[in-house]
């Protein structure tokens, strides 16, 4: 999601698996030691979201600022959507419209759409899923690149714009649509499985947790649908007037719902509710993240929110206490959490590494003045993010 987006919205509104566990950090390898293997599939690493790798062992704060760069590949366009990596490939869209397969310089293959694709990918076994601004929303053959979906060649068509990233779990792709509505298709075959229609566009990216899918809308709700069946739980949707709720993706985390939101007329505010009863549990309206435009990671104990004030911020994830805050010009960046190491893209063009204990700043390198959208993810050592410049970078330890 980015401000384009947003103006898209303002434009259009004119005229029309489990909670998220929380592992203990992993410690520092020794020599003779080997990282686990692992792959950040989606925009939350898990269904459940809280972009948090708790396999990571490389990267740790005291190693982070020997970070340098590995590789950059150049796409050729502006990159707002944010890399899946699965066995050490990476795949992401473009503003240009073609969407990408890479394995750090090489281009493995690239697929071309006919609009932008903001939406970031979700990988399920040998297939990888994203929407496109066509209104379309493709599965492709994450080694290949061919169509998945032989009755949906071309992707499944909705009716309007989609830069939701999706979700797989219960055998499902779960995304959302500026058509107003919710869409759960068979991740085998694309054929629909249910849709809920929303009370406005949906722009965010939901998050699957205990059989239930949860995601906002332009309409100022947050909703929670039985996944399977989509119909909504008794408490749902959660009203906050108007403006968009979970503009990034909201996490579920040991039984509680954690999203931003965006109104128009406020500083915009963090929330915790139960996952389960919808019950209120904390937020911050008063500590002046602004707008959150990002998704939460959540590790620990602790949640951190890149807010539209320029700022990350650690919250205590049972009672919403602010444990730090450091300005590192954030945004539209959801952090990424590993071993104690706390990643997130700057409007200036700088990602930067932080202390996740106490926010101090570890590394951070420069990518271009132009800001940076995509979040990032680290897996075995790497970290990957995009950049508006139109580069795919990729960092490893020195």
């Amino acid at each position: 999601m980015n401000f384009r987006s947003l103006s898209k919205v303002v434009l259009i509104s004119l005229v029309t698996l489990s909670a998220f566990g929380q592992s203990p950090r992993a410690p520092s390898p020794t020599p003779t030691q080997k990282p686990k293997s692992v792959n950040w599939p989606s925009l939350g690493f898990i269904p459940a979201g809280g972009r948090y790798n708790p396999e990571e062992t490389l990267i740790s704060p005291e190693t982070a600022k020997t970070l340098v760069l590995l590789a950059k590949y150049n796409s050729g366009s502006t990159i707002d959507s944010s890399s899946a990596v699965v066995s050490n490939d990476a795949y992401f869209g473009m503003e240009a419209g073609d969407f990408f397969a890479i394995s750090n310089t090489k281009e493995l293959w690239k697929y071309a759409t006919t609009g932008a694709v903001f939406s970031s990918p979700a990988v399920f076994g040998n297939t990888v899923y994203f929407g496109s601004e066509n209104g379309r929303f493709y599965a492709l053959n994450r080694t290949t690149g061919a169509p998945a979906w032989s009755a949906y060649p071309n992707g499944f068509p909705t009716g309007s714009i989609i830069d939701s990233s999706p979700v797989v779990s219960h055998g499902n792709v779960y995304f959302g649509s500026y058509d107003s509505n919710f869409y759960a298709l068979n991740a085998a075959t694309g054929d629909l499985v249910w849709k809920y229609q929303a009370g406005a566009e949906i722009l965010g990216s939901p998050c699957v947790a205990n059989g239930v899918v949860y995601f906002g809308s332009y309409d100022g709700n947050l909703y929670a649908l039985n996944a399977t069946t989509g119909v909504p739980l008794s408490w749902s949707p959660l009203s906050f007037g108007t403006g968009n709720i979970g503009y990034g993706q909201p996490a579920v985390a040991n039984g509680i719902l954690y999203f931003g939101t965006t109104p128009p007329k406020d500083t915009g505010t963090v929330y915790a509710y139960n996952a389960a009863s919808g019950s209120f549990v904390w937020s911050t309206s008063s500590t002046g993240v602004g707008p959150v435009e990002t998704a939460p990671a959540i590790a620990e104990g602790n949640v951190y929110v890149a807010g539209s004030s320029g700022k990350v911020y650690c919250f205590n994830a049972g009672t919403g206490t602010e444990i730090w805050s450091t300005d590192v010009g954030a945004g539209k960046s959801s952090p990424a959490i590993a071993n104690g190491v706390l990643f997130v893209g700057g409007e200036g063009g700088s990602i930067y590494a932080l202390n996740a204990k106490t926010g101090a700043k570890l590394w951070s390198y420069r990518t271009s003045e132009n800001p940076i959208f995509a979040s990032p993810a680290v897996v075995n050592g790497k970290v990957y993010i995009n950049a508006n410049d139109g580069y795919a970078y990729v960092f490893h330890l020195k």
